[in-house]
């Protein structure tokens, strides 16, 4: 019923205040049909007097409706819950309200009981120092903002996290989601137009649920530096043209590492299915700590094409892995012209040396 409510495009505000009015009204009757049950009830000075069935019949209907419409209205409130909004936004974009491909506000006051936003802006190009795009701070900043509000927020409902920021700092937030999972939820934004929101529940992966290895190694050749190389990507694999594109940023050796999805048969090719966007944080936070593992020592520069939502999903895992992986660690940002490194963890180097 909920997944009807949802695909309907139903106000969720309209519904509580529908379902609210018909939960009074049907308790107005059922304590008219208590008063009426009581006459039945109190001993009768005429012995003719009669108990009627009518009476007991709607009573007990009345409060079967009641029992409902509570129900209900408990489903609408758990369904609907609270968004939270993150965005960070180069100073030099426009805000939008579809920036990112949905309309936040919209999306709250249809979809959702309440909103909670963490909205910022940077100039990217001014923080750049020593090669380096400097966003630990702000990340930080983002992270401890978002867990005081997923740990103060009403206990109605669950909690859906919808990011819109590059993904590097994306998956450093994603290390402060809390650990009581079991309510929340990752909301992935439309790309295009056409596409659809997609939205999947933070869960740990299952124990004992192994898959097969989703990397490739690769070997430049006349490498211009020793760094280690990662290249993950969703349902695409990584053209040479993309391998070759680390080898400026110094690395000798590149991993791709290549998360297949089966896409939806109707409509755009990156409406995937939503069960395995949730797979997709695990799958490539192992990915990388085995990557890490294999190379202790070594300096690693990762590119990605990830959205917000699978960035934020892999940030949470990763906090479920021993391993050090932002150390000596690069994560490059594509700015629309360039990769640039980009600094979401004080471990992470300060500057880069080609």
């Amino acid at each position: 019923m909920m997944k009807r409510f949802r695909f309907s495009g139903g106000d969720a505000s309209t519904a509580i205040r529908v379902v609210t009015i018909v939960v009074i009204v049907l308790g107005a009757i059922v304590t008219g049909s208590v008063s009426l049950i009581l006459e039945d009830i109190l001993p009768k000075s005429d012995p003719q007097e009669a108990i009627v069935a009518s009476r007991w019949v709607f009573l007990g209907s009345s409060v079967l409706l009641v029992a409902f419409a509570v129900w209900l209205r408990y489903e609408v409130r758990s369904f609907s819950g609270t968004l939270f909004s993150l965005q960070v936004l180069d100073e030099g974009v426009t805000d939008r309200l579809n920036e990112g491909g949905m309309d936040f506000r919209l999306a709250a006051d249809r979809r959702y009981m309440y909103l909670r936003s963490i909205h910022r802006w940077v100039d990217y190009e001014y923080s750049v120092h020593h090669g380096v795009l400097d966003l630990h701070e702000l990340s930080h900043e983002i992270g401890v903002a978002l867990e005081e509000l997923l740990n103060t927020a009403p206990d109605e409902g669950k909690k859906t996290v919808a990011p819109n920021m590059p993904w590097p700092m994306s998956m450093a937030v994603g290390a402060y989601l809390p650990a009581r999972h079991s309510d929340i939820h990752i909301l992935e934004l439309p790309r295009q137009e056409d596409d659809k929101e997609h939205e999947f529940p933070l869960r740990p992966a299952a124990p004992g649920n192994t898959v097969p290895s989703a990397r490739k190694i690769h070997r430049l050749p006349q490498p211009t530096g020793h760094r280690v190389g990662a290249l993950v990507t969703l349902d695409t694999e990584a053209g040479r043209d993309d391998i070759e594109r680390l080898r400026s940023f110094g690395a000798s050796t590149v991993y791709t590492v290549n998360i297949p999805l089966n896409t939806v048969r109707e409509g755009p090719p990156s409406r995937y299915e939503e069960p395995e966007l949730e797979s997709c944080g695990h799958r490539i936070a192992e990915e990388l700590t085995s990557i890490r593992r294999e190379h202790p020592d070594d300096e690693l520069v990762v590119a990605a094409e990830l959205s917000s939502a699978v960035a934020l999903s892999v940030g949470w895992h990763l906090t479920q892995h021993t391993c050090h992986l932002y150390r000596n660690t690069y994560l490059l940002y594509f700015d629309g012209e360039r990769f640039v490194p980009m600094r979401v963890r004080p471990s992470q180097p300060r500057h880069f040396d080609s």
